[in-house]
């Protein structure tokens, strides 16, 4: 039975709706996915109701940005308590301080001559929180870039014309918050670290798995993730960190068995008696 473990709705910066991204679950064969949106949970109730309605297993996520050494890191949490107060509060300064950035980029995107409507990105978001990828898709709407590609490299990335910092929680605060949240903690496509040096000592924080298998990880970053997580005992998860159209890849062409689902449920049991 195949688990796709990494997944975002319109919740965040995914294209399709939490049920939508049910019914396509449901429609590639698989027996279930993790909702997984950046730093909100609005995505997982209506995820659960679709999932329980076509039996397809959900399991609820999230996935936060945070920083170590000046290095952007993201943790998976697993089978969180999505309804936790305190997860929930901080999860809104997330989203009031995310749509502060998106006003700033919005203001020096005019003053560059791109004019952009606030509200007209917030309806591309579809209810999310507003982000980069919604303001690319404007600027390709408007004529002013050919390709998200194009919006990033001019305009949204780190260096360029219109690019503002996101404000992130230190690494062992988003640990202690998903802690809280009764989540199991995983370190989110680690290929993605720009110095291996710095995998040993992040998942010695507190983290009970790795997310081995990951579209931007080649087959020896597999194989070395895969060993690291035997010698310390940590579980392997996978997915395709699938977002709709924004992505190239597919929902499910990237899962893991039910023998990790078993294993997340087991270490939940285990740290949370």
């Amino acid at each position: 039975m195949s688990f796709d473990l990494h997944t975002h709705t319109t919740a965040s910066d995914g294209t399709l709706s939490a049920s939508e991204l049910v019914h396509l679950a449901k429609n590639k064969g698989l027996k279930g996915i993790a909702i997984t949106d950046h730093d909100t949970v609005g995505g997982i109730e209506e995820a659960l109701e679709a999932g329980a309605k076509l039996k397809i297993t959900v399991l609820p996520g999230i996935e936060i940005s945070c920083i170590y050494k000046g290095e952007e890191i993201h943790i998976l949490g697993y089978l969180l308590d999505w309804k936790n107060k305190i997860l929930l509060k901080k999860l809104l300064k997330l989203k009031m301080e995310r749509e502060e950035r998106a006003r700033k980029i919005i203001s020096r995107l005019m003053e560059l001559g791109c004019y952009l409507d606030y509200d007209e990105i917030q309806q591309i978001a579809e209810g999310g929180v507003v982000g980069r990828p919604h303001i690319a898709t404007a600027l390709m709407d408007k004529g002013y870039v050919d390709s998200q590609e194009e919006a990033f490299n001019e305009f949204l990335e780190k260096g360029s014309k219109a690019y503002f910092p996101r404000k992130k929680l230190p690494l062992i605060a988003a640990l202690a918050l998903l802690k809280r949240a009764k989540a199991v903690s995983v370190l989110a496509h680690p290929g993605k670290i720009n110095s291996d040096a710095l995998i040993e000592p992040i998942i010695s924080k507190g983290f009970e798995g790795i997310e081995v298998y990951h579209p931007s990880h080649n087959t020896g970053q597999i194989q070395s993730l895969g060993k690291l997580c035997k010698d310390k005992g940590l579980i392997p998860t996978g997915g395709t960190d699938f977002h709709g159209q924004r992505r190239d890849i597919d929902l499910g062409n990237i899962t893991v068995g039910s023998n990790i689902i078993e294993l997340l449920l087991k270490k939940k049991g285990e740290l949370y008696v």
